[in-house]
């Protein structure tokens, strides 16, 4: 069995999707138990406050970022001021939509951070479970001290394993929203009687069918296909790719990645079942990828195909990611 490694996943237990493997750390750091650093250059808007008059202030923010198969939007922050026995608190309503199929619960750790200092989720305070295609509001609330600011502060999503998704309160900061974003690759490849042609194609940090976060570093390539058997070729009536290597994708540095994933549940190599003449939309291979960190730099996808007579085809077809 082909077996994805790294990624923050979700199991199943008693026919219900349960969250595993949550932590807190800085995007590109190795470990997960080092609290992010607050980021501190462009800035998020929202009305200046500071919890250093003692004052109840609440601000608008209304931005999002994406973690894991949700999408998680701040639509407000307010802090409140310490009042014997109670500690000064900070809550954030936020809406989380569930991008995926399963009803879940919303994943990632959730940080605040101002300045130096980082303060987890309350006691008591959980994150909703929400079905799949819906969403859910949901109040999040944190215990701070006199050293937090709202002017820096910064909400941070995941564990340093992963890649982390950074969402600025404040005045200060670099959100890191982890949008997924289409890129244009039009590749095509022919092997043998077979003809691969790339209609789609995303980058993005999660998968949301599977509830999985990518690796610090990496990135989850996503090309959708349509598979052709030409008109000349005989008839094809198996599939005629099904191993992990038949697609496989060469980085800009020379590392070769094998494909994987289906519509259903990315867990299984593409599958190809096409007669001649006959053409099988909608085809997907999934590759984690190191994220891109050159403009134009060429990748190549190669596509195998085993005609049965100890023959096996091979084409190539090269993209860049921009």
């Amino acid at each position: 069995m082909h077996r994805r490694r790294g990624l923050l996943t979700c199991a199943s237990v008693a026919g219900v999707l349960v969250l595993t493997g949550c932590g807190g750390g800085g995007e590109d750091s190795g470990s997960g138990d080092t609290k992010p650093a607050s980021a501190t250059s462009d800035s998020a808007g929202g009305t200046s406050a500071s919890p250093a008059s003692k004052d109840a202030t609440s601000r608008t923010i209304g931005k999002s970022v994406y973690y894991a198969g949700f999408e998680l939007t701040v639509k407000t922050m307010k802090y409140t001021p310490a009042k014997e026995p109670a500690s000064a608190q900070v809550s954030l309503d936020m809406l989380f939509a569930n991008q995926g199929p399963q009803p879940m619960p919303a994943l990632g750790e959730m940080d605040l951070g101002s300045g130096d200092h980082h303060y987890p989720v309350s006691t008591g305070v959980d994150l909703p479970t929400v079905p799949g295609k819906a969403q859910s509001v949901t109040k999040l609330v944190f215990d701070v001290d006199e050293d937090f600011s709202a002017d820096n502060a910064v909400l941070t999503v995941g564990d340093a394993g992963h890649v982390q998704s950074v969402l600025p309160l404040g005045g200060s900061g670099t959100a890191v929203t982890n949008e997924p974003r289409s890129v244009d690759v039009t590749t095509s490849v022919t092997a043998g009687p077979l003809k691969i042609q790339i209609t789609d194609a995303q980058l993005r940090a999660d998968l949301p069918k599977t509830y999985s976060q990518a690796e610090s570093g990496k990135q989850e390539l996503l090309l959708t296909f349509d598979a052709t058997a030409l008109s000349g070729a005989k008839a094809l009536d198996y599939p005629v790719i099904t191993g992990y290597d038949d697609f496989t994708l060469t980085e800009p540095n020379g590392n070769s990645i094998e494909a994987y994933g289906t519509n259903d549940t990315y867990g299984d190599a593409p599958t190809v079942n096409v007669d001649k003449g006959e053409v099988q939309h909608g085809g997907l291979a999934v590759f984690t990828i190191d994220k891109p960190s050159e403009e134009g730099a060429v990748y190549k996808l190669t596509v195998k195909h085993m005609l049965g007579d100890s023959k096996t085809p091979t084409g190539t077809g090269t993209f860049t990611l921009s």
